[in-house]
């Protein structure tokens, strides 16, 4: 059994000495009596003003001392406050405000940080996880928290349809005891621990009193803050919790405050109505060179490629898609539309997911090349290849792909659809070739859809299936040895660049805009804790 426990003057003026004029024309005992009087008036006065400084300056701190507020402009509302309901931005944050999970594991350094619990224990098999709470948490309710509510949401997220893929791997859950509970697998699970980070423990109790509709609009958890206020579509007002069983929350009050437009959220923090914004590449200019406001990188596992669609007669062949893989100048895709706040990808895993390897080289820019595997693949030049697919997201590097290919020979036309309409078509395979921007958990396995049987009609983008990839895959899920891990998904990812399924173009970060002299951590996919930011 393998056991892991937990680690948790004020400058007051100097006095200047008054300059006391002579007169010439009186006699010295006049004079000397005359600068003593005013001396003594203008030391009498320096001393009074001393004092209201003083206390001035004290009464001036409390008043302006670390502020215990913060406004944060999101790029949209929440859609529900259940946990086991997140999928937007906002919602995932609203997640971290009113509850807390067990731990969180940082899948790059390996360490936990404990929240609920206060250990864990797994069996030498990998098939038990076994849990302990801590003593004296309570709900914001003022209700304790015991086991048997881990239980009930662990029933909540598997049965969820947006979070329930996360947990699928759990046979069941069983609470020992109030303070313990057990997590039985059907199998070795290696990304288990990586998959409760998106685990935060609700109420039964408040849950079977309230129902399912009205606990998901004003939920009770454990986390620093309760809901205070929630106006569709313009903001949401949290309050600290009173209740709450850690560190109390630096800040009194948070709210978030939709702006759906990016320019719309720089302009709201430049003009001070909002402390911390959400913003997109094109804002970043503007505000860097604002004094008061610094740029904050969250990293994240988002990245954009280029599929084919290798089920159409146009992308069946290997060559086609290699010529197409060896035309793109990722380098120049970075630097026109992503101003520095992009990395090159050679590989579809980014560089922050546990399998990411940097032996994957990629495909290199080089348009004779390009021109040759066209030639063996007996493709007359120029030819028409179809349509050229994406959203607005994906537009600017839709044009530059569309530009790079032409000089090879290949001609595309462009489509910008709306997203819902646009992934539906990718997901079903009804496109020629397309822009994605996609992210997924910091571990390979949540990647496998893209490559597998299970992912076609959904997010195997590339409609491609290979039995040897897959069975790859199938083990590596189940191998609790890192090294064996990554040895695996490096031969996986091998096997797909050769068969150049995608064209990995670049990967990036989250990026938010911040007034200075405001302290937190932005973490990976901006799974950002608001309510433990605080004001220096």
């Amino acid at each position: 059994m393998i056991e892991h426990t937990a680690q948790a003057p004020q400058q007051v003026p100097s006095l200047i000495h008054p300059y006391i004029p002579q007169d010439k024309e009186r006699s010295a005992a006049q004079t000397l009596h005359t600068c003593m009087k005013r001396y003594f008036t203008l030391l009498m006065a320096a001393v009074m003003t001393l004092t209201i400084l003083v206390t001035g300056c004290g009464s001036k701190n409390q008043e302006t001392g670390p502020r215990t507020d913060l406004n944060v402009a999101m790029d949209c509302d929440a859609d529900s406050l259940a946990p086991w309901d997140a999928t937007l931005s906002t919602t995932l944050i609203t997640r971290t405000i009113l509850f807390d999970p067990l731990c969180y594991y940082d899948a790059q350094t390996t360490t936990v940080s404990y929240y609920l619990a206060e250990s864990y224990t797994e069996s030498e098999d990998g098939l038990l996880y076994t849990f302990k709470l801590k003593d004296g948490v309570k709900f914001s309710d003022g209700s304790a928290l015991t086991a048997d509510d881990v239980v009930f949401t662990m029933e909540q997220y598997q049965a969820s349809y947006d979070n329930g893929s996360y947990f699928t791997c759990i046979d069941k859950t069983v609470a020992v005891d109030n303070l313990t509970v057990e997590f039985h697998l059907k199998h070795a699970y290696a990304p288990f621990m990586i998959n409760m980070n998106n685990f935060y423990v609700a109420s039964r109790a408040a849950f079977d009193a309230m129902g399912a509709d009205a606990y998901a609009k004003a939920p009770v958890g454990c986390g620093q803050y309760t809901l205070e206020n929630w106006k569709t579509a313009v903001q949401l007002d949290f309050a600290r919790n009173g209740q709450y069983y850690g560190t109390p929350a630096a800040l009194e009050k948070l709210s978030l405050i939709v702006y759906a437009d990016a320019t719309a959220r720089a302009t709201a923090l430049e003009a001070g109505d909002v402390d911390v914004a959400s913003i997109d590449v094109a804002s970043v200019r503007n505000l860097e060179s604002i004094d008061t406001i610094e740029i904050k990188e969250a990293p994240t596992t988002k990245s954009c490629l280029v599929a084919m669609n290798i089920s159409s007669d146009t992308f069946s062949d290997v060559k086609v898609r290699q010529a197409i893989s060896c035309a793109i100048d990722k380098e120049y895709i970075v630097e026109a539309t992503q101003r520095g706040y992009g990395t090159v990808s050679n590989e579809v895993y980014p560089e922050s997911v546990f399998g990411y390897s940097d032996q994957i080289k990629g495909y290199s820019y080089d348009v004779e090349k390009a021109k040759s595997l066209l030639a063996e693949a007996g493709i007359s030049t120029p030819c028409d290849m179809g349509t050229l697919t994406c959203n607005a997201g994906g537009a600017k590097v839709a044009e530059i792909v569309q530009q790079q290919l032409a000089q090879v020979g290949i001609n595309l036309s462009i489509q910008t659809l709306e997203t819902a309409t646009f992934y539906d078509g990718v997901f079903n395979g009804t496109y020629d070739i397309a822009i994605i921007r996609t992210g997924f958990e910091p571990d390979a396995s949540s990647y496998d859809v893209m490559f597998t049987e299970e992912g076609l009609g959904n997010l195997n983008y590339s409609q491609y299936v290979n039995p040897e990839i897959q069975s790859m895959l199938n083990e590596a899920m189940s191998t609790v040895d890192t090294e064996a891990r990554a040895e695996l998904y490096r031969q996986a990812m091998e096997l797909a660049e050769q068969d150049a399924i995608y064209v990995p173009l670049y990967e990036y970060p989250d990026l938010w805009a911040q007034n200075i002299g405001l302290s937190g951590e932005y973490r990976l996919n901006s799974v950002i804790e608001f309510g433990r930011f605080s004001w220096n």
